[in-house]
């Protein structure tokens, strides 16, 4: 008799111990497969972080690409307009302001926002971020010189009785026009000399500062451009 109470208390004995162990096997499991679940989840939220970190830079870096590249083509434009009046005013010894004609239909501004400049703070050349500024400010005041000769320029057609509307106006002085629009001639001819001083090194700056961070796209996001250049006025022919 005490030996089947002896078996019987052992059995259950082994059955509860099998019971804990199993518990603790089945606890140790369940913490196990959580476990890496989590690290394949922090895995993949690693991986999509850095995917949506490198997508931001791109797209920050191709922004700031496309913007300086409308700047160096409007200061290039501006110049090759400017040269070529400048030519025409040699050729034919009339003053500038009466060979450059204002363009109407002006480009717009452009404006580096702050994700557009962390791209070069990036790059650690703060030389190139101090050009890239540069461009941006001198493509703003070019643009706003131009508005400003569109308007005075304007403004003494008007007084002149001069048609501005073709390719050049030339509209003769008597005494009394030349006392009455003589400091408007002024204003224009310094404004339009003032322009034909600075614009030719602002679109080579532009140029300088636009091949220089195209080169540098490539430590950015792995590539960079071919840049093909092509003056206005050989689009025309």
């Amino acid at each position: 008799m005490n030996l089947v109470n002896q078996l019987q208390n052992l059995s259950t004995s082994v059955e509860f111990v099998a019971a804990i162990v199993g518990a603790i096997v089945g606890s140790i499991a369940a913490g196990a497969i959580s476990y890496l679940m989590q690290r394949q989840m922090l895995r993949e939220d690693r991986k999509k972080r850095k995917e949506d970190s490198a997508e931001k830079l791109e797209a920050a870096a191709l922004s700031l690409f496309f913007k300086l590249q409308a700047c160096m083509n409007d200061l290039r434009t501006l110049a090759d307009h400017v040269v070529d009046a400048q030519a025409f005013a040699e050729r034919e010894s009339w003053d500038l302001w009466q060979a450059l004609i204002p363009i109407p239909n002006l480009p717009p501004i452009q404006v580096f926002v702050s994700d557009d400049l962390a791209t070069l703070v990036r790059l650690k050349d703060f030389d190139l971020y101090n050009k890239v500024r540069d461009v941006e400010v001198t493509h703003r005041s070019m643009i706003d010189s131009m508005h400003l000769y569109l308007k005075v320029r304007s403004e003494l057609g008007r007084a002149m009785g001069a048609d501005i509307s073709g390719t050049h106006s030339v509209s003769p002085l008597t005494a009394e026009d030349q006392r009455r629009v003589g400091p408007m001639i002024l204003e224009t001819g310094g404004l339009a000399q003032s322009i034909a001083d600075t614009v030719v090194d602002d679109a080579e700056t532009a140029k300088d500062a636009f091949e220089r961070y195209n080169a540098s796209l490539k430590a950015l996001i792995g590539h960079s451009f071919t840049i093909e250049y092509v003056r206005r006025s050989e689009l025309k022919n």
